[in-house]
């Protein structure tokens, strides 16, 4: 038997992918394959569904609509968190609509909130049943589910534009901004990409008030589930020309600073950024010592084969492993000829894949 030792920097490097890969498997399951691919699809569905609205000449005042049920605190809840989830179990909207009830009247015990009626068919539920949707899905678990969300997802994009300039005053943003925070790490993925696509339609609109209130204070709490969000939110917001040059100087800014929860900040999101700006993987490669870059195939306006030849002219000893839903032989003999270590297939991309590639090229 061959025994393999390492010194104690290769030792350092192989721990430090190893907490790459438990991240990297908490944040990407196995039943989310093209995480980013359905975010993007996401965002893009409700641009549309906005734009259907306007071009279709629907006269919705969502003021009008939204204000309706006066000081009905519960329901108005309910409809904001469905703004932020919208496509999400309905268990959990329910429950995440009682939480930000409770923060938005200050209170502490959650004995206090008034109960949500979550079934569609009491009064409560079937009111709602106006103007939402409830279906049942298979879970890529397989489990059966209800998810709701709005019979028209024009009406998630308008709330989240018109809470965020209508309610301005502290009392109501500092509570809202707290409880997106703290469903930004929820425990279930699905819900943590649901609030990223939340805040990046709401860094689109307003984009100097997102960043400073919510960006800013996620990358101070240095923690990589925030990083994650960060990442995700500006992923999204980027497609935005007018914003986009604000948000590449903000990761300039960030990775370029020494405080750590900026620098990981700036670090994780040039990962989704790059997706329209490729040339930030090269410039970031050139000012760090990667030893191993995961690259997709299909990057905007570049692709993976010719990102992999730029880098390794830049990082001769960086070790690239090529990423692709539809590998061929073609694609093998490109990938080689342009210095990659290693292939991953997108239907196997999963926690043992990665270790077993991660182990391979190091």
């Amino acid at each position: 038997m061959i025994e393999i030792h390492f010194t104690e920097e290769e030792d350092a490097l192989k721990k430090q992918l190893e907490e790459l890969v438990k991240e990297i498997s908490q944040e990407i399951p196995v039943a989310s394959l093209d995480e980013q691919r359905l975010i993007l699809k996401d965002i893009k569905d409700l641009h549309l569904a906005n734009q259907q609205i306007k071009d279709s000449g629907d006269n919705l005042n969502i003021a009008e609509w939204f204000e309706e049920v006066g000081n009905n605190m519960e329901e108005k809840a309910f409809r904001i968190t469905l703004a932020v989830l919208n496509g999400a179990k309905y268990s959990s909207i329910i429950a995440l609509s009682a939480k930000l009830l409770l923060v938005l009247m200050g209170q502490k015990n959650e004995n206090t909130i008034p109960s949500s009626q979550s079934d569609p068919f009491t009064p409560t539920g079937s009111a709602r049943l106006k103007y939402i949707e409830v279906s049942d899905v298979i879970s890529p678990f397989g489990e059966r589910v209800k998810v709701a969300k709005y019979k028209n997802s024009g009406y998630a994009y308008k709330i989240l534009e018109y809470i965020w300039f209508e309610y301005s005053s502290p009392t109501f943003r500092q509570p809202f901004i707290q409880w997106l925070a703290e469903i930004a790490v929820d425990r279930q993925i699905d819900i943590r990409n649901r609030v990223a696509i939340a805040v990046g339609i709401l860094a689109q609109l307003y984009f100097p008030e997102i960043r400073e209130m919510i960006l800013l204070e996620w990358a101070k709490k240095n923690d990589r589930i925030y990083r994650a969000a960060i990442g995700k939110v500006l992923g999204l917001a980027i497609w935005n020309n007018e914003i986009e040059k604000d948000i590449l100087i903000l990761l300039d800014n960030w990775g370029n600073s020494k405080n750590e929860g900026f620098y990981w900040a700036a670090n994780r999101s040039y990962g989704y950024v790059g997706v329209r700006h490729p040339q930030k993987a090269f410039e970031l490669a050139a000012q760090t010592a990667f030893h191993l870059a995961f690259v997709d195939i299909v990057l905007g306006d570049e692709n993976g084969i010719r990102c992999a030849q730029r880098l390794k002219t830049i990082s001769p000893e960086m070790r690239i492993v090529l990423i692709s839903a539809y590998p061929d032989r073609e694609f093998h003999r490109l990938g080689l000829e342009a210095g990659a270590a290693a292939f991953l297939d997108k239907k196997d991309l999963d926690v043992a894949a990665l270790r077993q590639v991660i182990e391979d090229v190091i």
